[in-house]
């Protein structure tokens, strides 16, 4: 009995801010009106709004759990806890090309299809540190296109600006407004209490390859998770019809570094670089 009262007050502090973040989670979708029939002509970002249906800007609060969350554990630290490069059919770990390769006979199994979620099982020790992913256009097109691409195809992702921990990373991104296309949104950063849209570079032409690090800040546990269709993807809710929670940590983008692969050089020999100054003559003394 008295291993059990110890055991319950080591988790008293805990519990009690997980109280405090459920009291605090927020749900508030505002959709903007569109805009009436006026005989104008339509911007690129309208013709894709209307192609996918949905709103010119739609958000969920999540303020008030970042700030609770500050007020708990501090700022966000600039201090990363581990870097991962994104793998389509494997968790994260280290880079790709140390990972075996898969073998063909099981090209087709259940393991494929429904890979494990990216995100390792990081512990409630986490909370509040940052990871970054790195993610190659590859992976990302693979994503927009559903292709080579098994958890896009499965739809892997719970939650509207803050996300369980196992939704996949690119749906994340893509959900807060990061494209392929010069279609992108203003808020791809939402764990960013300072900056909602903390992105270093910009995204290139459509077509032109680039890579990306993402930093995401590790979130407690909510209640529930809305689901929201937003820039062509629809996350799913968790928590809001059944009772059931979510039995892991939580994510949020919290920052963007953007890449672009420069290949104007890549087929020019170095030999047609230099410059030969073998024939200059040397000026003499101006007077």
């Amino acid at each position: 009995m008295a291993m059990y009262k110890h055991s319950y007050d080591l988790n008293e502090e805990y519990r009690r801010t997980q109280s405090q973040i459920y009291g605090l989670q927020e749900t508030i979708l505002n959709s903007a009106k569109n805009a009436s029939g006026s005989g104008k002509l339509k911007s690129a970002a309208d013709t894709l709004r209307q192609r996918f249906n949905e709103p010119e800007h739609t958000s969920v609060g999540c303020d008030k759990v970042l700030q609770c969350v500050k007020n708990k554990y501090g700022p966000a630290p600039s201090r990363v806890l581990a870097t991962l490069e994104y793998h389509p059919y494997h968790s994260g770990g280290p880079l790709r090309k140390e990972l075996p390769a898969v073998p063909a006979e099981i090209q087709s199994s259940f393991s494929l299809a429904m890979p494990r979620p990216f995100l390792p099982g990081f512990s409630e020790e986490h909370i509040n540190q940052l990871v970054t992913i790195q993610v190659s256009y590859e992976d990302l097109r693979d994503s927009y296109r559903g292709t080579d691409s098994p958890r896009a195809q499965n739809n892997e992702i719970w939650g509207c600006n803050i996300y369980t921990d196992d939704s996949d990373p690119l749906l994340v991104l893509r959900h807060c407004g990061l494209s392929i296309s010069d279609y992108n949104g203003a808020h791809r950063t939402p764990a960013n209490a300072e900056n909602s849209d903390n992105v270093q570079g910009t995204v290139p032409p459509e077509g032109t390859p680039f890579d990306l690090e993402v930093d995401i800040l590790l979130l407690p546990t909510l209640q529930s998770y809305p689901g929201v269709k937003q820039f062509g993807v629809t996350s799913r809710a968790w928590g809001i019809d059944t009772p059931t929670p979510h039995d892991g940590l939580s994510y949020g983008i919290y920052a963007i570094r953007i890449t672009s692969r420069d290949t104007s050089t890549r087929n020019i020999d170095p030999q047609h670089q230099r410059v030969d100054t073998s024939h200059w003559e040397t000026e003499g003394p101006r007077i």
